[in-house]
């Protein structure tokens, strides 16, 4: 009975250490040959490794596929892809960003409108107190140059302070016309902003447009 029982061991242990090698030597590699024949074994010739391999087991069911080593150009083409993939997403993210902003900011799109028209308001005095600044230099650049010019018909030539005076004027004069040209773009860009925002606002609240905007 004892000889019985250690026969059965024996057996047993001679069965879980053959079959790893077993199982291992059902799977089988395929790949296709130069010939475009398909062929299998239990090693892949060294020509074919870097092809698309199939493993099948015994019963001849694929259980597992090694895609082919891509080549250069098809790797640089997955990268492409992969940031243009990466750069919607990116974007995909921002746009659901700014929307919740958007809707935790204004609770309807009378505040939305109001805004849009304190902020215009806000860029608009700017220029004007900039316009009625330049316009009184201008005026002061109109006086110094009259005085210039009575200098010269009295045969004289305009001062240097009278000159560094004009020059003056005239920068500022310049630098207020270029200030205010930033402003009207600016403006146009603040304008542009507020209907992106408020189409934006009517379609994640599924309200339609007023008939009547105020400005």
């Amino acid at each position: 009975m004892e000889m019985r029982k250690h026969k059965i061991t024996i057996s047993l242990v001679a069965f879980c250490l053959l079959a790893p090698i077993t199982s291992a030597q059902a799977a089988i590699k395929c790949w296709v040959n130069k010939d475009k024949v398909r062929e299998c074994g239990q090693a892949v010739p060294p020509e074919y490794a870097q092809q698309r391999i199939e493993i099948i087991n015994s019963k001849g069911i694929v259980i597992k596929v090694i895609e082919r080593t891509k080549t250069p150009e098809e790797l640089a083409e997955f990268r492409r892809q992969e940031e243009i993939r990466k750069a919607k997403e990116l974007e995909i993210a921002a746009k659901k960003r700014k929307d919740l902003v958007l809707l935790q900011t204004y609770t309807n799109e009378d505040d939305l409108l109001l805004a849009r028209k304190q902020n215009l308001r806000a860029v608009e005095g700017i220029i004007d107190v900039t316009n009625s600044n330049t316009k009184i230099l201008k005026q002061n650049l109109n006086t110094l140059e009259k005085q210039a010019a009575d200098a010269e018909r009295a045969g004289q030539q305009p001062s240097k302070d009278l000159v560094k005076e004009m020059d003056n004027l005239k920068r500022q004069i310049k630098d207020n016309q270029e200030f205010i040209d930033k402003k009207m773009v600016a403006k146009k860009e603040t304008e542009a902003k507020f209907d992106a925002d408020l189409n934006r606002f009517r379609e994640l609240k599924g309200v339609k447009a007023k008939k009547v905007r105020p400005k």
